[in-house]
């Protein structure tokens, strides 16, 4: 099994990323959302994203949200990778929102497609993973 690189890692501290944050409202209660604004530009499995929404609770990367502007067949492949590096895939449709769920690396990684787009959601931390899910859906 391949390890996947992720464009940000969990559990590093506000302080790597600060000069590159704009704070955003909060989606769960007692964590703060920031968008990345940096000049880096950050891809997953080769498929650029559009500002990344990092997830912090008490200085700490809990949780990111990627999102991308990729046609279907981009989707469906990069479901594909995700797939063969990963654990078997759980598929649900969650108000018109396609998810795709994998464990990997004792991370909890979901893909949606849904009417506001395409993201990837990713942490360690199941109660947050859900909670960002459902702020999408």
């Amino acid at each position: 099994m391949n390890t996947i690189e992720f464009p940000f890692e969990l559990g590093t501290d506000y302080e790597d990323w600060e000069l590159d944050l704009e704070i955003l409202p909060d989606r769960v209660l007692h964590y703060d959302s920031y968008i990345y604004v940096g000049k880096d530009v950050k891809f997953f499995l080769n498929n650029i994203t559009y500002n990344p929404e990092l997830v912090y609770n008490l200085d700490v990367l809990e949780a990111v949200i990627l999102t991308f502007n990729m046609s279907t067949a981009s989707f469906k492949k990069m479901n594909t990778e995700l797939t063969k590096r990963g654990s078997k895939v759980f598929v649900e449709v969650k108000n018109n929102t396609e998810l795709h769920h994998y464990s990997l690396e004792s991370l909890y990684v979901c893909s949606c497609k849904g009417s506001d787009g395409l993201h990837l959601v990713y942490s360690s931390n199941y109660p947050i993973h859900t909670s960002l899910l459902s702020s999408l859906i």
